[in-house]
């Protein structure tokens, strides 16, 4: 079974320790940004037909730039920094629990 949007903010919100309010929030500490990078990754990764307006709007954003940037940074990180890396491994660890839970 294929993970579902608030299945994606659930592992993310897990892995990071971070609620999905304060995810879906205004607020842009290092941490909720990582935490969105890979909610924009994951959502990419179940969803690769939708548009990045449509991945915007899953995030809760309006302009298609910030899905671009963030889905960017996402490949960027994902190599370059241990902790958004790990961060993306426990959260894809966490959506295949769940999978195998349903």
């Amino acid at each position: 079974m294929a993970p579902t949007l608030n299945g994606i903010f659930e592992a993310v919100s897990l892995a990071s320790g971070i609620p999905v309010a304060a995810i879906r929030g205004r607020r842009k500490t290092k941490a909720v940004a990582y935490a969105r990078f890979v909610i924009v990754y994951l959502v990419h990764q179940a969803f690769p037909w939708w548009s990045l307006a449509e991945l915007a709007a899953a995030i809760g954003r309006t302009d298609h730039g910030t899905a671009l940037h963030a889905l960017g940074r996402a490949r960027t990180l994902q190599h370059r920094d241990r902790a958004f890396s790990e961060l993306l491994a426990r959260a894809e660890a966490g959506l295949m629990e769940e999978q195998r839970a349903d």
